[in-house]
C-alpha cells in the first residue's frame, strides 16, 4: 500500500500509543483503536454530507475487529426498561438521576445529556434540545415529561442557563463520564448491570430500536444523531442493506 494513502495515516492514528502522566507510553487497546476509527469515519461521513468529494469508508480504512469476548451494548427489553424507570426515581426530590434517564431515553449521549440546560427543555412540546456536532431535538416520552416536570417543581432553576444534569463542581472534561457512571448506578440498582450487553448506552438504544421498528433506519440514525446508517445499524444489530431502509 502506498505510504501516502490517507487511510494509512488514519490507521496509524487509530493504533498510536498513548502516554500516561509519568511519560510512559502504552500500547493502544483494540477497543480504543476501534473507537478511534469510528470517530474518524463519522467525521469523514459528515464532511462528505457537507459536500467534500471524498469516500468516507475508503479514508477510514479497514474495519478493526471487536476484541475477543467483547459484547456490544444492546437495547433493553421492555421489562428491563421498566425497571430502569422504576429505579431512576429512587433518589430524593433533588436527585438528578431520573433526569439522566429521561434524557437518555430521548436519545441523548452521555456528553449531550451532560450539556442540557434549563432553556433546552420544552415541556409543552415534550422535547429536549441536544447541542454539539449532532444538534437536534430529542422527544421525551410520557414518563420523561412527568419526570422533568416533577424535578422542576421541586427544584426551581436559579438561572435559565443552568446545567441540569451536572453540578458546577464537575469539570467540563469529566461531565460525560459523570453521566455514564451515574447511569451505570441506575442499572446496578435495577439489577441489570451484570446482564450481557447492558450498559449506560443501552438506554438510548432502547428508544432508537423502537423508532427503527416504527419508522426505519434513517429515522433511528437521526434520533441518535448519527451521520452513519451503518454505525446505527450495527448498534441496533440490524442488517439494513439486506432488509432495506
Amino acid at each position: 500500500m502506498d505510504w501516502c494513502d490517507p487511510s494509512v495515516l488514519v490507521s496509524e492514528w487509530c493504533w498510536a500509543a498513548h502516554r500516561d502522566r509519568s511519560g510512559h507510553h502504552h500500547r493502544t487497546a483494540q477497543s480504543t483503536a476501534r473507537n478511534r476509527r469510528w470517530t474518524a469515519l463519522a467525521a469523514f461521513e459528515e464532511a462528505a454530507r457537507l459536500g467534500a468529494p471524498i469516500d468516507a469508508w475508503a479514508l477510514a480504512g479497514e474495519r478493526i475487529a471487536r476484541p475477543v469476548g467483547f459484547v456490544s451494548a444492546r437495547p433493553l427489553s421492555d421489562e428491563e426498561a421498566h425497571r430502569v424507570r422504576v429505579f431512576a426515581d429512587c433518589g430524593g426530590v433533588a436527585s438528578r438521576r431520573s433526569l439522566l434517564v429521561a434524557f437518555s431515553f430521548a436519545g441523548g449521549s452521555a456528553s449531550e445529556v451532560a450539556a442540557v440546560r434549563t432553556t433546552d427543555v420544552d415541556l409543552a412540546a415534550a422535547a429536549v434540545a441536544f447541542s454539539g456536532p449532532a444538534a437536534r431535538d430529542g422527544l421525551l416520552d410520557g414518563w420523561g415529561v412527568e419526570t422533568v416536570e416533577r424535578y422542576f417543581r421541586n427544584n426551581p432553576p436559579a438561572a435559565a442557563e443552568d446545567l441540569l444534569c451536572v453540578t458546577s463542581a464537575v469539570r467540563p472534561d469529566r461531565a460525560a463520564h459523570s453521566v455514564s457512571v451515574r447511569l451505570g448506578r441506575v442499572l446496578r440498582d435495577a439489577g441489570l448491570s451484570g446482564r450481557p450487553g447492558v450498559s449506560a448506552r443501552s438506554i438510548r438504544l432502547t428508544a432508537a430500536h423502537r423508532i427503527l421498528l416504527a419508522d426505519g433506519i434513517e429515522a433511528a440514525a437521526r434520533f441518535l444523531g448519527s451521520p452513519s446508517l451503518d454505525s446505527t445499524a450495527a448498534a441496533l444489530n440490524y442488517d439494513w442493506k439486506q432488509r432495506g431502509v
